[in-house]
């Protein structure tokens, strides 16, 4: 179901006021959607504000309006935003990638 939900939007939103890692970042960023969040948790780290999307304060309603009508009036920046999120979770976050990095610290662990 997911998939579809993420393939109908243009823009994915998520103003939280307390965020964890925010899977869901990624998530909308492997299906190529810019995101616009809040300045909590991993958010920032994960999305680059003007990178794979646009970062606001947290609780602030002016800014996430003036986030959100950036993006829906400007469709090059929504594909260039969303195109960079796809590549940084292609890169990044690859499952593959991911249990070769831990596979690989274990060695240095075990190695001493």
């Amino acid at each position: 179901e997911l998939p579809e939900y993420y393939a109908a939007c243009d823009i994915f939103v998520l103003p939280s006021l307390y965020e964890h890692f925010g899977l869901v970042f990624a998530e909308a960023m492997a299906c190529g959607k810019p995101i616009i969040s809040t300045k909590v948790g991993a958010a920032p780290e994960v999305i680059g504000d003007g990178k794979a999307g646009l970062i606001v304060p947290p609780a602030d309603p002016n800014a996430l309006a003036w986030a959100i009508s950036r993006l829906t009036t400007d469709k090059g920046l929504r594909k260039q935003m969303g195109e960079k999120g796809r590549h940084k979770v292609e890169k990044e976050y690859d499952w593959d990638l991911i249990a070769k990095r831990y596979a690989e610290l274990y060695e240095t662990i075990l190695e001493g």
